[in-house]
C-alpha cells in the first residue's frame, strides 16, 4: 500500500530543517566599516594549535619553528632567536609552499604574501586597516567588559558567543552593561595598548563551553562552524 506524506507533515519537516539550519547559520557581520570579513586586510590569523613552536590555520594546514621562523620586533621582521621569544613568531608551512588561506591575508614578510603565517598562539584576527576606521558591533548584545588600557570591549550576544575588540580609541560604550545593536559604531581603529603596536583591530570570538569562554575561529575549522553571515 502506498503511503502519502500529508501537507502538515511536510510543513513540520520544513520547519525542523529551517530551525536546524538557523541554529548553525552565521550571525556575525563585519566588525569594520567599509569592509567584509573576506575583504579586510588580515595581518595575523587565529592559531588552532595551542602548543608553542607550532601553528595551524583554520584550513587545517600546519607549520612549525623548524620549517622556518620570523619574529616581528619593533616593526621589523628578524630571524627567530631566544632573545625575541616574547615577540610574535611566524612560521612557514610544513612541506613547503604557500599557505592556502584567504586572499586578503598578507604576511608582510616574503613579498608573496602567503609564505609565513602570523603568529604562534594568536587568539584572534588582526585587521590591518587605517587609523580612525570605524569599528562596528559584529552582532547585537550587551557590553560586559571594558578596558581603557587596551582599548578593549567585549560584547555578549546572548547565544553562547561573545566578541572582543582591542586597540580602539574613542570607545562609545565605555561603561557596562550597555546594549549595542549590530552594525553600530563602538570605537575607532587605533594602537591603544601598554606596549607599542601598529594601527589595527584585534578581533576575537569566544564560545561559552561549560561555563568557560574559549576562543573559536569565526572562519571555521577545528570542527567549528563559520560564524560570518
Amino acid at each position: 500500500m502506498k503511503k502519502f506524506v500529508t501537507s502538515a507533515v511536510l510543513s513540520a519537516i520544513l520547519v525542523f530543517f529551517v530551525s536546524v539550519g538557523s541554529a548553525f547559520a552565521g550571525f556575525l557581520g563585519s566588525p569594520l566599516s567599509g569592509y567584509g570579513p573576506y575583504t579586510t586586510p588580515i595581518t595575523a590569523v587565529m592559531d588552532h594549535d595551542s602548543r608553542w613552536n607550532y601553528i595551524e590555520s583554520y584550513t587545517g594546514e600546519t607549520g612549525s619553528y623548524w620549517d622556518g621562523c620570523l619574529a616581528y620586533v619593533n616593526g621589523q621582521n628578524v630571524v627567530c632567536a631566544e632573545w625575541n621569544e616574547p615577540y610574535p613568531w611566524a612560521y612557514k608551512k610544513s612541506g613547503g609552499g604557500d599557505w592556502s588561506i584567504m586572499f586578503n591575508y598578507d604576511d608582510d614578510a616574503s613579498g608573496s604574501g602567503y609564505q609565513y603565517l602570523w603568529y604562534d598562539n594568536h587568539t584572534g584576527y588582526d585587521y590591518g586597516v587605517l587609523q580612525w576606521t570605524p569599528v562596528l558591533a559584529a552582532a547585537s548584545g550587551y557590553v560586559t567588559y571594558y578596558d581603557s588600557t587596551w582599548g578593549q570591549i567585549k560584547i555578549d550576544h546572548g547565544n553562547g558567543y561573545r566578541t572582543a575588540y582591542t586597540h580602539m580609541t574613542n570607545i562609545v560604550p565605555n561603561y557596562c552593561p550597555q546594549y549595542v545593536t549590530k552594525g553600530s559604531v563602538i570605537g575607532y581603529v587605533s594602537n591603544v595598548a601598554p606596549i607599542s603596536v601598529g594601527y589595527h583591530l584585534h578581533f576575537e570570538v569566544e564560545k561559552n563551553v561549560s561555563g568557560s569562554w574559549v576562543e573559536v575561529d569565526p572562519y571555521g575549522g577545528s570542527g567549528q562552524p563559520v560564524l560570518w553571515e
